[in-house]
């Protein structure tokens, strides 16, 4: 862009490349009359640039700078009162336009020539305009002149480590240890001239940037590089340079071990020898003077050098005033690379728990424990036996079943720190109350009572009943009467579910187990449900029988499928029992001691029904008696009603032995 102060004037229509490093040859045309129009030219190839807004028509071109500084950045300029084409531009580029009695072409203002050295004016026009004064003229680091003979600009080789120029002006490039592929070594050249010619060894180079030498063919790993640019304002610039491959020798720089021997160091106990894994370096020890702790055995890398307080230590021992930090440093082979180590004694620090803890419940909320280090540092901490209790990331204790806990508190040093003395607490964890009680169960007349499931109040980890003691708990019909399954469906009223058997709180597990009772309630009966009374009594006296077994046999509905299903009741004194059932066919069977037994088929219906099933007693005693040779299969003595008929048994003979 071009500027008018801090203003922007004139703007490229589109982003031109970005130029290499080196010599270039640049152009301006301005021209018009109210709208001035701008061209540029950069080594011959033009630019197009428009105003960048309508303000800047008209400006007043009176001062035109080319730079704050030329600091030998510039050749020459020249000024032309008249535009110019392509061609003319690219003709003048690398020439310069004075003729040799110092006269201009007609049209060229001025053409100044930044090429005289010190004191030499610089002319246009054939008159002194300005001389030349500067006290870098001859400066070799930083001169005000670039040397036109410095073709080559930049060498960059993969895998380099770093370069010099040797005394006789060869350029060495130091490679990376270990390197050991000189056949092919990727090299890129930057040159001051875009349109020079350059060969390796004679042979010509296409690609400067992007080159690959075989270093190999000769013994000192060396080529010639050679760039020319020939016509360059009246010049032939030529540059030779020997490139020369070397590697360096190893960059291991470690400090590898230390030993401290207890004979060397009063107050330690025992030689303290040191396995350095990182740059800092911690001495543990208790040494009485820490102002002068001498080290031996000190390792470190092959080849590599020792250095403390910026001196080399030669010597097998090394004393150091460890009262403060103290800093060594390791210098590789190859005398570039290094590390610096930080040696310093640690200090000691204790652990503060003062937390009390001797008894604890079993629960499943965790314990903060709240030991701290005098370092700052943080502790951790180690349960014993580990199946009892464990500690979270968080540093809190999680129980996990009752007994006895031995915690230890820890703090193994780091950073500036030793080991502090562990601390350790014992925790007894005792059995947590557990409450179990049935939950409240509904049913209707003649429905059987469910499965029970149960509320644990306490369960710390929202264990079921399943992990604990069956509790054995039943639906209480009268005092110490409870039903079972298989009993007869229970008439409608409220029942307490109880446990059997239980007396007081007992141990399970890891709780103090409390049971208490539930609620059952059984309402009316259901439309398809009916009412069976049955009736036992002597036959023959219309005596009622109590005490009788009755069994009902019938298909009950369940889980959506019927159901085979068989009850049984006793009848009371007055020989009856009543139960509610689904309707259908149930087969009703009665027996009891003393007596025969009998069954009948019966329809439960809506309505009640009433059945009297007789039983006969059981008078007389039939006794079977076998002859001589003679045995029985059967029951030989039965007792049967009047009237009734007794089992028929079967007389075998006895085996008779065959006599010759």
């Amino acid at each position: 862009m071009l500027l008018d102060g801090a203003k922007v004037l004139y703007t490229p229509k589109a982003v031109p490349q970005l130029l290499k490093s080196g010599w270039h040859h640049f152009a301006f045309s301005l021209t018009g009359g109210g709208e001035r129009e701008l061209k540029v030219w950069i080594d011959g190839e033009s630019l197009t640039f428009e105003q960048a807004d309508r303000s800047s028509a008209g400006v007043n071109f009176d001062e035109f700078r080319l730079s704050q500084d030329f600091e030998g950045l510039f050749k020459g300029f020249r000024v032309w009162n008249r535009g110019m084409n392509d061609r003319e531009v690219k003709e003048n580029a690398n020439w310069w336009v004075r003729s040799a009695d110092g006269k201009l072409p007609k049209n060229c203002l001025t053409e100044f020539r930044f090429n005289e050295g010190l004191g030499d004016k610089v002319a246009s026009g054939g008159e002194f305009v300005e001389t030349i004064v500067s006290n870098r003229i001859s400066s070799t680091e930083n001169p005000v002149w670039y040397n036109l003979n410095h073709a080559i600009t930049r060498i960059a080789v993969e895998n380099e480590g770093s370069h010099k120029l040797l005394s006789d002006g060869t350029y060495e490039v130091m490679m990376l240890h270990g390197f050991n592929s000189f056949s092919a070594v990727e090299t890129s050249f930057g040159l001051a001239f875009t349109d020079a010619k350059m060969t390796i060894d004679g042979v010509a180079v296409e690609n400067p940037s992007d080159v690959t030498i075989d270093f190999s063919k000769n013994a000192d790993r060396t080529v010639e590089v050679k760039v020319v640019r020939e016509d360059f304002l009246g010049y032939n610039i030529a540059q030779t340079l020997k490139v020369k491959l070397s590697v360096e020798a190893s960059a291991e720089c470690k400090l590898l071990e230390v030993t401290a021997k207890k004979n060397d160091n009063p107050g330690l106990p025992e030689d303290e020898k040191i396995t350095v894994s990182g740059q800092t370096v911690m001495l543990r020890g208790a040494y009485t003077n820490a102002a002068s702790v001498v080290l031996s055995e000190i390792h470190v890398s092959p080849e590599a050098k020792l250095y403390y307080k910026e001196t080399e230590v030669n010597g097998s021992t090394l004393t150091l005033d460890l009262s403060k930090l103290a800093l060594l440093k390791v210098v590789a082979a190859n005398g570039r690379s290094f590390t610096l180590y930080n040696l310093q004694i640690a200090r000691e620090q204790t652990i503060a728990w003062d937390q009390a803890l001797s008894s604890t419940a079993f629960s499943s909320v965790p314990i903060a424990l709240g030991a701290t280090a005098s370092s700052g540092l943080p502790v951790s901490y180690t349960v014993t036996p580990s199946e009892n209790a464990s500690v979270r990331a968080d540093g809190k204790l999680q129980i996990a079943r009752i007994g006895k806990i031995t915690i230890t508190t820890l703090q193994q040093g780091g950073d500036a720190w030793m080991a502090a003395q562990p601390v350790i607490k014992e925790l007894t964890v005792t059995p947590a109350p557990l409450t179990i009680r049935p939950k409240p169960v509904s049913i209707t007349e003649g429905q059987p009572v469910p499965e029970l499931e149960y509320e644990l109040d306490g369960a710390q980890y929202g264990e079921g009943i399943e992990l604990f003691k069956d509790p054995k708990f039943a639906v209480e019909r009268a005092a110490d009467d409870y039903w079972k399954r298989g009993d007869i469906p229970l008439a409608a009223r409220s029942y307490t579910i109880k446990p059997v058997g239980y007396t007081t709180p007992y141990a399970d597990g890891n709780y103090t187990v409390t049971l208490v009772p539930g609620q059952l309630s059984v309402s009316g009966a259901a439309a398809n449900y009916g009412r069976l009374t049955v009736t036992v009594q002597e036959r023959g006296s219309s005596t009622a029988l109590s005490g009788a077994k009755i069994s009902f046999s019938g298909m009950v509905m369940a889980n959506g499928r019927q159901r085979a299903t068989t009850y049984t009741g006793t009848t009371d004194a007055t020989g009856k029992l009543a139960v509610t059932l689904p309707v259908g066919k149930w087969t009703v069977a009665v027996e009891k001691e003393n007596f025969t037994s009998n069954q009948a088929e019966v329809e439960v219906g809506s309505s009640p029904v009433n059945k009297t099933i007789e039983l006969a007693r059981l008078e007389h005693t039939v006794t079977f008696t076998a002859g001589e040779h003679g045995a029985l299969i059967g029951t030989t003595s039965q007792r049967v009603a009047t009237g009734g008929a007794a089992t028929p048994v079967v007389a075998v003979p006895e085996k008779v032995q065959a006599v010759d």
